[in-house]
Order: C-alpha cells, then sequence, then structure tokens
C-alpha cells in the first residue's frame, strides 16, 4: 500500500472517532437537556416527617403570613383594659378614715356586653349593685359582722334626648354615653361605711366586695328572660381586703 493509501485511510478513521464522540452525549443527556433549559434543578427526595407535622408547619406559615400582610396599628390590638385584665374583677379596694368616718374607694373592671348595650340603648334601666362586709376575725370563734351594705346605681338611656343618666339614690347625672355612665360604678369614690366610732383601734378587719348587675331589680318581662339568658349574667368574683386603723386616727 502506498503512502497516499495510507493517508485515506487514517483520514477515514479519524473522522469516523469524531464523528462518535459527538454523537455520544447527545443521546446521552438529551432527556436532561430540557430540564437545564427550563431552569429547573434536581431535588433530593423530602425525609419522611411525623403525620400532622405538614399541617402545623402549613399553618403557623399562614399566620405568619396572614399577620405581615395586615396592618399592625391601635386598631389591630386588643383594648388595654380588657387585654390585660380580661373578664369582670375589682382591682383596687382603699379604706379611707375621713371626718370620723370609715370610706370607701374602689376600681371595678367591668366590660359590658354588646347584648347588654343593645337593650339599654332601647331604653332598658339597667341597675348595678355593689356588695360589701366587713368582718372583725375572732381567733376561738365565728368572725362578727361588723356591717354589710350596699350602694346601687341605675343607668337608663333617653332615646329623644339621646341622653344617658346615671343615678344613686336621689342623684341622678346626664351623661353623653354608657362608659362616661358607668365611670361613677367602675370608679367608686367616697362610698360612706360606718362612723370610725363602731371600730376598735390596731384592730384587724378583714372584708369583701364585688359588683354585679342586680336583675332583680329589672323589669319583670327582662327578669324572666335574664333567668335564661347569658347576656344578662354580669358580676365581679368577691374581692378580699384588710385593714387596721391606729388609736391617733380613731376620734376621742
Amino acid at each position: 500500500m502506498g503512502l497516499r493509501s495510507l493517508l485515506l485511510l487514517f483520514f477515514v478513521l479519524a473522522q469516523g472517532v469524531v464523528h462518535a464522540q459527538s454523537a455520544a452525549p447527545a443521546s446521552a443527556y438529551a432527556d436532561a437537556a430540557p430540564a437545564s433549559a427550563a431552569g429547573v434543578l434536581p431535588v433530593a427526595a423530602p425525609e419522611p416527617v411525623a403525620p400532622g407535622a405538614a399541617e402545623a408547619v402549613g399553618g403557623a406559615a399562614a399566620a405568619g403570613g396572614a399577620g405581615a400582610a395586615e396592618p399592625y396599628g391601635e386598631a389591630a390590638q386588643p383594648e388595654a383594659d380588657e387585654f390585660e385584665y380580661g373578664g369582670p374583677q375589682v382591682l383596687r379596694i382603699e379604706p379611707l378614715l375621713e371626718n370620723d368616718w370609715l370610706f370607701i374607694d374602689a376600681d371595678v373592671h367591668l366590660p359590658v356586653s354588646d347584648d347588654l348595650r343593645h337593650f339599654a340603648e332601647r331604653g332598658v334601666t339597667l341597675y348595678f349593685t355593689a356588695d360589701l362586709e366587713i368582718k372583725r376575725p375572732r381567733r376561738w370563734w365565728f368572725d362578727s359582722d361588723v356591717v354589710k351594705t350596699q350602694r346601687t346605681w341605675r343607668v337608663v338611656y333617653n332615646a329623644l334626648t339621646r341622653q344617658w343618666r346615671i343615678g344613686s339614690g336621689d342623684l341622678s347625672l346626664p351623661e353623653a354615653t354608657l362608659d362616661d355612665a358607668l365611670l361613677m360604678v367602675r370608679r367608686i369614690r367616697g362610698w360612706d361605711i360606718l362612723p370610725a366610732a363602731e371600730l376598735d383601734a390596731d384592730e384587724l378587719y378583714t372584708g369583701r366586695m364585688r359588683v354585679r348587675l342586680d336583675t332583680s331589680l329589672l323589669a319583670r318581662p327582662f327578669r324572666v328572660d335574664a333567668l335564661n339568658s347569658s347576656a344578662w349574667s354580669l358580676s365581679t368574683p368577691w374581692k378580699d381586703f384588710s385593714f387596721s386603723i391606729s388609736s391617733d386616727a380613731l376620734p376621742r
């Protein structure tokens, strides 16, 4: 075989090798090429999780997303008193001795339901009563009752004048809103309890107090409804307190 024949054979063999190398990758990775072109990366199979875990994560993510979407301002926050105190309760009781009398100041958290507001705005008179008891503890016998007393406020709305009125006894005051009227119940000031002469010096006295919606004073049709409806159930738990009076503070 001459030199020319050898060169021709070498050229043909070289072309066959190049063609085989270029054709093999095209067939081997033909399936992967469209995925890479679409920008999809291979993802490993997830590890098994406990039942309900996905729901918990999904719920947290949904809650977080909803919270982030909503504006966080004063309107989105709960009222301070409802957040801090919750249900009805007597927050503070302060016995005071003034002009030879024992007085009581108290702060009360008394939220009113929408149903109760609805009845009041339609002219139903509401009655709120504060109950107070003071005892003298005795070591070897039952506690001695010093005083059991009440104070009642009535709240009524006049639809013609669009005015609220709150009264206790013969006193009646006009107010612009129901909440303004209830300030007298929620902030009890100067409640005269008994003469200081009826108290002993340096003696420990214990007491308790509560404030409630007095359904026994409602008009008869509403009294019947109050027995079967939770809308009329509004009362604080009893709040305990104690005090003593020094001999210098008592009248001589």
